[in-house]
């Protein structure tokens, strides 16, 4: 047996995502167990279809196994992000972590990732923060004063930056797992452009929000796309954060200065300008453009923002994983829980009533973002859908 993890989102699931999947298979994968976001991803943004469907979408795609990525880190910049998958590969015994990339060069990727950290503690690096420059910018920069060549820009693309991430937490926690890349073809992540059968996943959830069903045909494969319209004619997708806009906008004109500080990624004052602009915004998207600055990326606000209203703290969000919830599996993804019951570590299962009652306190935070996701569907469904909805079993 021979275990791909791949670390994903599948919102939704398209044939970008088929071609990762056939090509891990063609790498010699003979079993692929993916690490999915469940209802919030990681951009900030609510996902358009539920985990359940996601999963099943990317079982009928070539997965076989589908376990959950929290929401507790699927809402956290990319270091977070990367950690918790990489943990819940390890703990499920994954040979290989594969993930696309612009760069398509495992080793050109790791050394990049050593010369970022390296950056990262440069005395460089602190002052081009101090004149306003993003994360992700400072550090670009760093490296092009430091080390120049192709670097800086090799560490600008998304999938190139999460790659790197993925290198790290490899490094510091999983040194047994191998990181492999494959190209990314055709699009950019969240990019505009389109191939003739390819989109990003940003294009793809514009149609799948304006209803335009036609285009969809041409960027889900059939399965995934199926499951799509059975979604839409029961009402549960497409989901937006417009259905929960009063709700967040709410919660971020109660929550005090002292309050939004505890917040994760709010820092140095940042939290007397969220109180600011939420008090002064109209709609979220006013809020937002409020709240950024060159500094404080979109995706950053609005990972806090979905933060606050859930609850979700830095010290909680800095906590591991303490479970392992399967979402989805077929025979072969089976097979991949069978062995890796039989490490340590983590409790794995599928009876999320189960998990809940062992760690109520690290799972309390899914189910209120499950059931906020059941509040944005367009028609609103009841509480507890974590335990009433049975995992995906092809």
């Amino acid at each position: 047996m021979r275990v791909a993890g791949i670390i994903a989102e599948y919102n939704p699931f398209h044939n970008g995502h088929a071609y990762h999947l056939q090509k891990t298979r063609e790498l010699g994968a003979t079993h692929i167990a993916v690490v999915m976001s469940s209802s919030f991803v990681q951009r900030g943004d609510i996902a358009a279809c539920s985990k359940w469907a996601r999963a099943e979408a990317a079982l009928r795609g070539g997965a076989d196994l589908i376990v959950e990525l929290p929401a507790l880190y699927a809402l956290s910049p990319a270091r977070n992000f990367a950690r918790a998958g990489v943990a819940l590969l390890h703990r499920l015994g994954a040979d290989w972590l594969c993930f696309g990339s612009e760069e398509g060069d495992g080793e050109r990727l790791r050394q990049a990732a050593g010369l970022a950290a390296e950056a990262e503690r440069s005395a460089l690096m602190g002052e081009l923060l101090s004149r306003g420059l993003s994360y992700p910018r400072a550090r670009a920069a760093a490296v092009a004063e430091l080390y120049g060549g192709d670097w800086p820009q090799l560490i600008t693309g998304a999938n190139n930056l999460l790659g790197m991430e993925y290198i790290r937490a490899i490094q510091e926690i999983a040194p047994t797992l191998l990181p492999v890349t494959i190209p990314r073809c055709q699009t950019l992540h969240d990019g505009e452009e389109s191939g003739e059968t390819i989109a990003s996943a940003s294009v793809v959830r514009r149609h799948l929000r304006r209803g335009e069903l036609a285009a969809l045909t041409r960027y889900l494969p059939d399965s995934s796309f199926r499951i799509c319209l059975e979604e839409i004619s029961r009402l549960r997708a497409p989901v937006t954060e417009r259905a929960v806009e009063r709700l967040l906008l709410n919660r971020l004109r109660e929550l005090t200065p002292e309050e939004l500080a505890l917040l994760p990624e709010v820092s140095e004052g940042l939290e007397n300008r969220l109180s600011r602009a939420a008090k002064a915004a109209v709609s979220l998207e006013d809020f937002y453009m409020k709240a950024k600055t060159k500094r404080y990326t979109m995706a950053r606000i609005r990972r806090i923002s979905f933060c606050a209203l859930l609850g979700i703290t830095r010290e909680l969000q800095q906590t591991p994983p303490s479970y392992l919830r399967v979402l989805g599996a077929n025979r072969r993804g089976m097979e991949i829980l069978a062995r890796a019951k039989e490490r340590e570590g983590v409790p794995i299962s599928s009876k999320f009533a189960s998990l809940y009652r062992q760690h109520p306190a690290g799972i309390e935070t899914e189910v209120r973002a499950t059931d906020l996701y059941a509040l944005a569907m367009p028609s609103v469904h009841p509480c507890n859908l974590d335990f009433t909805t049975k995992p995906v079993i092809l």
